[in-house]
């Protein structure tokens, strides 16, 4: 019987890894710009209320 084999040396083990590693990385980035994007949005369509309320007043 063979002992313990140490898979990290071998490449195509260590190619999975970073990509896994990169991919979850990707993902995070991803869900923080969506998240900050749809934040954005909202605020945007606020302010754009308090505008449109401010310019009622006036005339």
């Amino acid at each position: 019987m063979l002992g313990s084999v140490d898979l990290s040396r071998l490449n195509f083990v260590r190619a999975k890894s970073v990509l896994f590693a990169a991919t979850s990385i990707c993902l995070v980035i991803l869900s923080k710009y969506y998240s900050t994007k749809r934040k954005m949005l909202l605020a945007e369509s606020f302010g754009q209320r308090l505008l449109v309320a401010k310019n009622d007043m006036v005339t």
